[in-house]
């Protein structure tokens, strides 16, 4: 039996094919660039984030710690004047003190204290009023008041005066240095629709 031959195929191309196909320099220069700007954001990335992690860490920090009201530049208004015969109540004075970081009663404030009892009331200014500061004597003095106006202003020593100056109010508190805007107010302060 003959047998019958068959044209012979190619197993291999004539050119051999290489695994990679050829690139010219441009394409490897493109390469290069996209992997410098990959890199690059990555770093600016990170930057970015070490940035902010150490900034709030340091804000958490300290909140944690209970510094953050302890270090407030405060903004104050004039100090106001009280005659006798003006029309105020001891319910606004104990507003204006209170505004003024006075404590209530014997309660512990560098700024002063007040004690309110019925129609009379006692003001006595700390050692960080602002009134000892401005070179006046500022001895304790009591309010009188009836009908809504103030009917006596005298010292400790029953010395009746014809006026006298209540502490200035803070406007404004200012923290660090973003010197953001921020005001400790007591509850019984807030206005009922806020509550």
């Amino acid at each position: 039996m003959a047998h019958r031959r068959f044209p012979a195929t190619r197993k291999s191309p004539r050119f051999p094919r290489t695994t990679k196909p050829h690139r010219g320099k441009g394409a490897r220069a493109w390469e290069k660039i996209l992997l410098a700007i990959g890199l690059l954001s990555l770093l600016v990335s990170a930057g970015v984030f070490v940035y902010y992690y150490v900034q709030f860490s340091r804000m958490i920090d300290a909140r944690l710690s209970g510094e953050v009201f302890d270090n407030a530049s405060l903004v104050f208004s004039a100090p106001t004047e009280i005659r006798v015969g003006q029309t105020m109540t001891a319910e606004d004075v104990a507003g204006r003190l209170r505004r003024a970081l006075y404590a209530e009663g014997n309660g512990d404030s560098e700024f002063g204290a007040y004690t309110w009892e019925g129609n009379r009331l006692e003001i006595r200014p700390g050692p960080g009023s602002f009134l000892r500061t401005e070179g006046i004597s500022r001895e304790p003095v009591s309010l009188g008041f009836r009908d809504g106006r103030v009917v006596s202003i005298t010292t400790g020593q029953v010395t009746p005066l014809d006026r006298c100056w209540l502490e200035p109010e803070i406007i404004t508190t200012l923290f660090d240095r973003s010197r953001t805007k921020r005001r400790l107010v007591r509850y019984q302060d807030l206005p009922p629709v806020l509550v």
